[in-house]
This record gives C-alpha cells, sequence and structure tokens, in this order.
C-alpha cells in the first residue's frame, strides 16, 4: 500500500509527542491504519490513534481516569487496549470503562432519555473516583 500524506494531514501536540516518544514501546493501537502509518513513516513521526492521544493525555494528568463508551461490547477490547498503552508504572490510574447502555446509532435520536442515561454514567465514574472521563466513542463527542 502506497500512501502520500501531505504533512499538514498530521498534527500531534507536543504533550502528546513527547509522552508518544518516551513511552514508544508501549504505543500500540488495535485500528489498523495506524500500525500502517507507523510502519510507513517509521521513525519520523509519531503516529497516535484517536484512543492513545487520549489515554496518554490523561496518563499524562497523573489523575485517575475512565473511559465512558456505549454499549458493552466494547467494555473488554478499550480496557485490553487502554492497558496495552498507559505506562507500566501508570496502570492505577485507569480505573476501567463504564458503558451508559446507549447503542451508538441511538445518540441523538429525538424523544429519547439518551443524554440522561450517559451523564448518570458519567456521574457514577466521578463518584467511582474519576477526575478525568475520555470518550471512548467518536459518537459520544
Amino acid at each position: 500500500m502506497s500512501l502520500s500524506l501531505g504533512s499538514s494531514c498530521v498534527a500531534i501536540s507536543h504533550k502528546i509527542f513527547d509522552c508518544a516518544r518516551r513511552n514508544k514501546s508501549k504505543i500500540v493501537s488495535d485500528h489498523p491504519l495506524a500500525e500502517m502509518l507507523r510502519r510507513h513513516y517509521s521513525n519520523s513521526i509519531y503516529v497516535c490513534h484517536i484512543l492513545e492521544s487520549s489515554v496518554l493525555s490523561a496518563v499524562e494528568s497523573r489523575k485517575p481516569f475512565g473511559i465512558l463508551t456505549t454499549g458493552p461490547y466494547w467494555k473488554e477490547p478499550l480496557t485490553e487496549a487502554t492497558r496495552r498503552i498507559i505506562p507500566d508504572n501508570t496502570h492505577e490510574l485507569f480505573l476501567g470503562v463504564w458503558c451508559s447502555g446507549v447503542a451508538v446509532l441511538q445518540l441523538g435520536l429525538d424523544g429519547h432519555d439518551h443524554d440522561r442515561q450517559i451523564e448518570r454514567c458519567a456521574v457514577e465514574m466521578v463518584k467511582e473516583g474519576a477526575q478525568i472521563i475520555v470518550l471512548g466513542c467518536a459518537g459520544t463527542a
């Protein structure tokens, strides 16, 4: 596969860049495109998957964090991916993955109480000690 990306296509914050550089052996993504870009660009740039950048930002804050996602299907994959991403000495910061019970295709539908379900889930996360909530689904953004 040949990749032709302009330099303007890759934007990584300095904090994420530094964290990724320091923990390169732990930067792993389940998305195949991220790994293809890493191989293609080798050591010239760092490629962070959206989950990686969010999780690494949370880790860098040194505050407890959790991931809020939609359905229970995502709990195990997000937990496993996060455990691979974070440096070994920071595992205690990751409190887990909470599922709102709202299917991604239901988000934004009128006449439903989905926002309230997601809010209740976020409140539960805070009660459990989360100081940072990482959105584990683009639909919840």
